[in-house]
C-alpha cells in the first residue's frame, strides 16, 4: 500500500494531462467581437423569446431545442445582420408558420406562479410562529387536585432521590 503514494501525484498529472484535450473540445467558440454580430445576435434572441415555437409545443423559440428552431434562430440572426427589418422577418415567418407565432400579453398575476411556493411558506411560518406565541401566552394549567396515592408516590420519589444525592 505504501509503495502507491509515491506514483499517486505521478497519475494524477497523467490523468490530467489525459483529460485537458477533451475538456478543451467541450468548451463553446469564443464569441464574436464585431458588435454588429453581437448586437443581432442579441436581438434574435429577443424575438425568440418574443416567438411561439412551431416546433415545440408550448415553448418560445428561444427555449426550443429542435434543431428546426436552431435553425430559425440563426435565420433570423442572418437576416437581421443583413439588415432586414424585423416586422418583415415576422411576416415572413407568419406566413411559412402560421398566425398563432407572437406570444399573447400575459395577466399580471402569472409572476405569482413563480412566488406562490414562497408566499405559502411564507404564509405558513407566520401561521406556526402565531400558533406558538398564542400557546406560550396562555395561562398556565392549574395543578389537579392530587389523591392520597400521588401524595405517597411523590413522598417516596423525594425519599429515593435525597438518598441518591447523599
Amino acid at each position: 500500500m505504501r509503495a502507491l503514494y509515491p506514483r499517486l501525484p505521478a497519475a494524477i498529472f497523467a490523468l490530467m494531462v489525459i483529460a485537458t484535450p477533451a475538456a478543451r473540445a467541450q468548451t463553446p467558440a469564443s464569441a464574436p467581437e464585431d458588435p454588429r454580430v453581437v448586437a443581432a445576435s442579441q436581438r434574435a434572441n429577443e424575438l425568440g423569446d418574443e416567438l411561439r415555437s412551431p416546433f415545440c409545443p408550448g415553448k418560445t423559440l428561444k427555449t426550443c431545442t429542435s434543431g428546426q428552431a436552431f435553425t430559425a434562430r440563426q435565420e433570423i440572426r442572418d437576416r437581421l445582420l443583413a439588415g432586414e427589418d424585423e416586422e418583415a422577418i415576422l411576416s415572413d415567418f407568419q406566413q411559412r408558420y402560421g398566425n398563432d407565432l407572437r406570444n399573447p400579453p400575459q395577466p399580471w398575476y402569472t409572476v405569482l406562479g413563480p412566488l406562490l411556493p414562497v408566499l405559502v411558506g411564507l404564509g405558513l411560518l407566520v401561521a406556526i410562529t402565531l400558533r406558538w406565541r398564542s400557546t406560550r401566552e396562555a395561562a398556565p394549567v392549574e395543578d389537579a387536585p392530587r389523591s392520597a396515592e400521588d401524595d405517597e408516590r411523590l413522598a417516596r420519589l423525594r425519599a429515593r432521590v435525597s438518598r441518591n444525592d447523599d
